[in-house]
């Protein structure tokens, strides 16, 4: 059984991530093309995971997308509302580059705050230097 919030071996890091959806090659529409996803299904999540780097080279990401068996969002919506843990979705792995998964969206924001200082939500004023 799996927890769906980003987690990795010691947390360093920890944050918040956004993206908006790319206006016409994105990932429901990869997922369509590929045969991964049907007209009775919804994309209701995604999971990306980069690792083992050590500064040298960039593997491919391990993404994946979650289904669930429902036609459009108001269906999603009403079983997700009526189910209890554990939720059950299809998962299905993407093969790409990491700049062809950026690719699928328009806009992608990582924020990060080093562990015991939860940034999260915080007004700040940054002072930008030269």
């Amino acid at each position: 059984m799996e927890t769906f919030q980003a987690n990795v071996q010691y947390n360093d890091w920890k944050g918040t991530a956004a993206a908006d959806n790319a206006d016409q090659n994105d990932i429901r529409k990869l997922l369509n093309e590929r045969g991964m996803i049907s007209d009775d299904e919804f994309l209701i999540g995604i999971d990306l995971w980069l690792g083992e780097m050590h500064g040298q080279e960039l593997a491919g990401p391990g993404a994946y997308a979650l289904i669930i068996d429902a036609k459009d969002y108001r269906e999603a919506e009403r079983k997700l509302n009526e189910a209890h843990d554990p939720l059950s979705f299809k998962r299905v792995r993407l093969d790409l580059s990491m700049e062809e998964f950026l690719l699928l969206f328009k806009r992608f924001a990582v924020s990060l705050s080093w562990k015991g200082f939860d940034l999260t939500g915080h007004e700040y004023v940054a002072i930008d230097v030269p």
